[in-house]
């Protein structure tokens, strides 16, 4: 059962369906451990792991507990919060993928909770509201990078449209300036904390899909550390600007590569104008280069 599972979800899983399967995989863990030591009253256990898991708002904390930078992004505090985290990655995480190809999305989304998580502590050391509650603060939960997804996707296509039950279609730059609002009035509000995450990996999706535009890839640090320990010698992100043709085994074989010049021209083209004024030519030539990036 256990070998049926590991193919279904990891061997012949996307790297979305990945990702929202290990934040599911953590949940469980967490809360069946919690429950666990609850019913043996020694809950300060699991408090402890949840402690050295969740990301300190204190500079002085996070000395001794830096990994969690990342190990945040994948605890979360409830089953609505889960819920709601996991669905808005799977949508925007699908679109973003589709546009672009599968290899952009963990490194805006693990940029991002980083960004947020930075963003999250600036605040807390800077703004005296927060000074009581400084020490005690702690961060965890994967809105900071999906948030990162999101608005990366909302730069990529700020005129597309999607459907909304009990409202129709809605452009995704309408969608991001109401949670734009929401989370700039939330700066002083109940999850404060939370909201300053938001807007920092907000901000860092908005400004990868710029960089990457530029010719910058925010990302580049993250696929170099997985390609690391993968032991992958396959070149990451290589754009050239030729098609070639090679020969294998008699068999003639095309191997695609891609103007990045035109990948960008079109990027901007959604951007400007949304994904339905693309030419059919156009939209062929996008989806087959984010399949073989």
């Amino acid at each position: 059962m256990l070998k049926d599972l590991k193919r279904e979800f990891f061997d012949n899983a996307n790297v979305l369906t990945r990702l929202i399967v290990v934040n599911v995989m953590v949940f469980f863990a967490m809360h069946i451990l919690n429950a666990f030591f609850t019913l043996f009253q020694v809950a300060e256990v699991y408090n402890t792991i949840d402690y050295y898991l969740s990301f300190p708002a204190s500079l002085n904390a996070f000395i001794f507990r830096p990994w969690t930078i990342i190990t945040y992004n994948l605890v979360h505090a409830g089953l609505f919060h889960i819920l709601f985290n996991m669905l808005i990655l799977y949508w925007f995480g699908t679109m973003l993928i589709n546009l672009m190809g599968p290899k952009r999305l963990l490194p805006i989304f693990f940029t991002g909770g980083i960004f947020g998580g930075i963003l999250f502590m600036l605040a807390y050391n800077i703004f005296p509201i927060f000074s009581l509650a400084l020490e005690n603060a702690n961060l965890r939960g994967a809105s900071a990078g999906v948030f990162a997804v999101v608005f990366a996707m909302i730069t990529v296509s700020p005129d597309r449209e999607i459907r909304l039950m009990f409202v129709g279609p809605v452009k995704l730059k309408v969608i991001g300036l109401i949670l734009l609002g929401i989370n700039l009035i939330d700066m002083i509000g109940s999850n404060a904390g939370g909201a300053f995450a938001h807007l920092g990996g907000a901000l860092l999706g908005y400004l990868y899909i710029k960089q990457l535009r530029a010719g910058k890839d925010l990302g580049a640090w993250f696929n170099l550390i997985i390609n690391f320990f993968t032991k992958s010698n396959t070149p990451n992100l290589k754009v050239v600007h030729k098609q070639q043709r090679t020969r294998k085994s008699n068999k003639e074989h095309i191997t695609y590569q891609y103007d990045e010049q035109k990948v960008n021209t079109i990027l901007d083209k959604i951007s400007n104008a949304g994904y339905s004024s693309l030419s059919d030519a156009e939209k062929a030539y996008l989806m087959k280069a984010s399949k073989d990036k």
